[in-house]
This record gives C-alpha cells, sequence and structure tokens, in this order.
C-alpha cells in the first residue's frame, strides 16, 4: 500500500477519491478500465445520484456542457436527447463533479498504465493529471513547465495555490514570501495549470511498477 488511497495487486488497482456533500471536487482518473474509458465504464461506484460531470475543452477554452448520472442507468447527456452519454474519461483525464446529494467515495478500478505517456499541454488555462497514480512532485515526472507557468488545485470550493514557475529557480508561492514548493497533487487529484506560451507543450512521464 504505497498511498492511503491507493490499492494494487499487481497491475491492478483502484483509487478512492472523497467527494463532498453539495460541492463540486475537481478529480482525475488514473487507471485504464477496458482501453476505451466511456465515462459508464470508468464512474459507477459511488457516485451519487444527480452527480455532474464537467470536463474542459482547450479547444473552446471552456467547459463542455455538462452529463449527469442517474443511480440505476448511468450517465445519460440531457443536452442530446436523454442518450448514453459518450465522453472518454481516459488515465490522466482531469474532470469536475458536482455532487448535489450527501458525501460519498467515487472508487475508480482498473488497470495502472506502465511506460511511458504523452499529454499535450496548451496555452491558456488547461486541466490535467499524472498518468500513474501516485502523489509525485511534478518536477519529479516530467512535467514541462514553462517561465511564468502557474498551478492551482481545487479545494473548499474554490482554486488555492496560484504558484508560480520561474525558470532556473523553480515553483515559488508569490502570496506567501516568495517561498520555494513543490507542487504534488494528491492520488486521484486534478490540477489546474496556466501556460503562458503561444504553443503546446509535450508532458512526457515515464512509470514501470517495480
Amino acid at each position: 500500500m504505497a498511498q492511503s488511497n491507493v490499492y494494487s495487486l499487481n497491475v491492478v488497482g483502484y483509487v478512492n477519491v472523497p467527494v463532498g456533500a453539495n460541492a463540486y471536487t475537481l478529480m482525475a482518473n488514473q487507471l485504464n478500465v477496458d482501453g476505451t474509458n466511456n465515462i459508464n465504464q470508468v464512474l459507477t461506484t459511488g457516485v451519487p445520484d444527480q452527480t455532474q460531470y464537467f470536463a474542459w475543452n482547450s479547444s473552446t477554452h471552456a467547459f463542455d456542457p455538462s452529463v449527469t448520472y442517474f443511480a440505476g442507468t448511468g450517465w445519460l447527456d440531457l443536452n442530446n436527447g436523454g442518450n448514453n452519454a459518450t465522453n472518454i474519461v481516459g488515465p490522466g483525464k482531469a474532470f469536475f463533479l458536482f455532487n448535489g446529494a450527501g458525501a460519498s467515495t467515487v472508487t475508480l478500478v482498473g488497470s495502472v498504465v506502465q511506460g511511458t505517456t504523452t499529454q499535450t499541454v496548451t496555452p491558456g488555462y488547461g486541466f490535467y493529471a499524472g498518468v500513474p497514480p501516485v502523489a509525485a512532485d511534478i518536477d519529479t515526472n516530467g512535467f514541462p513547465a514553462q517561465d511564468q507557468m502557474q498551478y492551482f488545485t481545487f479545494a473548499g470550493g474554490t482554486y488555492v495555490g496560484g504558484y508560480t514557475y520561474f525558470a532556473g529557480t523553480g515553483w515559488l508561492d508569490l502570496n506567501n514570501g516568495g517561498a520555494q514548493v513543490f507542487p504534488t497533487p494528491a492520488v486521484g487529484q486534478g490540477f489546474l495549470i496556466y501556460n503562458p506560451g503561444t504553443v503546446n507543450v509535450t508532458w512526457t512521464n515515464t512509470f514501470n511498477v517495480q
């Protein structure tokens, strides 16, 4: 048991993510369910009735229309005639859940992705998560930090952090006297990046179960 909320046998495991009552949670899937990872396969255990899912679209710089979970039925796209939702929630996908009911624990189950993975970090705001289900300082997992980039997490109904990256120095908390910080998202947690650059950069990460 490497992390308190992560359990695995060989390369198959599960991650528990608490979701608060009447609250938004910025979370992430870090396991591969079946290679396709449709939302109705990924988010099924512990999801409260009428929870809403929101994913950021880096092309439009806005959230896509939400889909809604109905207990006993699954995720439906109420913006598309109530059909089954087709959202893909693959490893490394960060998203918001809004839970309008009581507190719960969402459990994600699947295989740990091994080897080298790549993700695109686009200009402007974007939501990200590491593919491996480990809590790692993003400076050590290949994250392509750029000068003046900013990092935020989400807790208690608001964005927190606002750490700024300075090339040659690292991440600093300018709201706390410029103290050096080491952003380390928890397992199952997404994070927000503001990339002030004008081109995509590639996040390359290599992970293998020992």
